[in-house]
C-alpha cells in the first residue's frame, strides 16, 4: 500500500484484474477488465481498497443484494479521484465462466447494468440473477432470460 500513501489525494481503487485459465475468454477477460477500468468500472473482485475516512463519510458499504460494490465504487469516486495498482496484479479464477457462453455472460453484465441504471430494485435483479444460476446449474440452459453474468 505504499503507492497509496504517495498519492495522498487518491481516496482508495483497486488492482489490475487477471484472470488464469489461459482460454481465449479468460484473455479476453483481462483485456475487458483493463478497458472497463478505464472508464471507471471495477467490482469486489478486483479487491477495492478505501481509506478509512472515506469509507466512513460516504456510509460504508451498504446492505443491498446486488451491485453493492459498484455502489461503493460509484460513491467513492464521487469524493475523490482513485487509483489502479498494476503491479502486483491480481490474479482471479476464470473456472466460473468455463462451459458457458462468453456471449451471454457478457449481455447478462449489460442487462444487470441497465436495468440498475433504470432503477430497478437490487432485491428484484438478485433474485433474476439468482434463478437464472440456478437453471445454468441444472443444465436448463438460459430459459427466458440470459441473467447468466456474474460480478
Amino acid at each position: 500500500m505504499r503507492y497509496l500513501v504517495s498519492q495522498p489525494d487518491a481516496v482508495g481503487g483497486n488492482f489490475r484484474l487477471r484472470f488464469d485459465g489461459g482460454d481465449a475468454f479468460a484473455r479476453w477477460l483481462d483485456g475487458f477488465y483493463a478497458f472497463i477500468r478505464r472508464f471507471g468500472l471495477y467490482y469486489g473482485d478486483s479487491a477495492i481498497f478505501i481509506r478509512h475516512s472515506v469509507y466512513r463519510s460516504i456510509g460504508g458499504l451498504r446492505p443491498i443484494a446486488l451491485m453493492e460494490d459498484y455502489d461503493l465504487v460509484r460513491r467513492m469516486t464521487k469524493a475523490g479521484p482513485t487509483i489502479n495498482i498494476l503491479n502486483p496484479e491480481l490474479w482471479t479464477s476464470s473456472r466460473r465462466f468455463r462451459g458457458r457462453r462468453p456471449v451471454a455472460i457478457v449481455w447478462g453484465w449489460i442487462k444487470i447494468h441497465v436495468l440498475y441504471w433504470c432503477g430497478v430494485a437490487p432485491d428484484r435483479l438478485a433474485r433474476m440473477y439468482d434463478s437464472s444460476r440456478q437453471r445454468e446449474r441444472r443444465g436448463d440452459g438460459n430459459g427466458g432470460s440470459s441473467f447468466s453474468a456474474q460480478s
